[in-house]
């Protein structure tokens, strides 16, 4: 049984993958109180709020220079931890590019012969097909998220005007979306629906 209900959709839109999710949060938690860390500390140094000379000294003074002179060594850690910091930058920018989206839908239960397979293409172009026959619709696109075992549909309906869009997210959600749901033998299949209404409306000529 399919439940339409009215208003917005419920189902947020799929743009990266929960794990990237997870470490954007973390990292930009991390460089941020890093980031703030590093400010705090920078003005009480220049105000004189910790060492009040300190705002009058260089960045390197003589000690600290004759130091570094005698301990060139120092200098290989600092470049390892700045591959180490470029390896992170560009694994964190790597993550982005990680969808939700699943590429193999698993049908049915598991039985002792192993568990049915197929490839979520082979759904979504099924759906895109049953969509784009109805009358009113100029095109459709379908991808699917979530889970192999769970998927959750998105669906963009591209409107030609000439049908109501009332009318034809009925036929979407009770044919299109039907059948999805037959193929895979699940009960519901969480879908977010769009529509693209045109700015002009064609000419009705069936």
């Amino acid at each position: 049984m399919t439940t339409v209900q009215a208003g917005p959709a419920t189902l947020a839109p799929e743009t990266r993958s929960p794990a990237a999710v997870r470490t954007n949060r973390a990292l930009l938690g991390l460089g941020g109180l890093l980031l703030l860390a590093t400010g705090l500390a920078t003005l009480a140094l220049g105000t004189g709020l910790l060492n009040p000379p300190a705002q009058e000294e260089p960045v390197l003074n003589e000690v600290a220079d004759g130091w570094l002179d005698s301990h060139s060594w120092i200098w290989w850690p600092i470049a390892g931890a700045g591959v180490l910091i470029a390896a992170i930058c560009l694994w964190w920018l790597l993550a982005q590019a990680r969808s939700n989206r699943v590429s193999t839908l698993r049908v049915g239960e598991r039985t002792d012969a192993g568990r049915t397979t197929i490839a979520a293409s082979a759904l979504t172009d099924a759906v895109e097909t049953d969509v784009e026959s109805i009358r009113g619709v100029a095109r459709a696109h379908a991808h699917l998220a979530g889970t192999p075992t769970a998927p959750t549909m998105t669906l963009t309906v591209a409107l030609d005007g000439r049908v109501d869009v009332a009318q034809v997210q009925a036929q979407v959600i009770g044919e299109a979306i039907e059948h999805a749901r037959s193929a895979l033998a699940v009960d519901t299949l969480p879908t977010r629906l769009e529509f693209t209404v045109p700015r002009t409306v064609a000419r009705d000529i069936r």
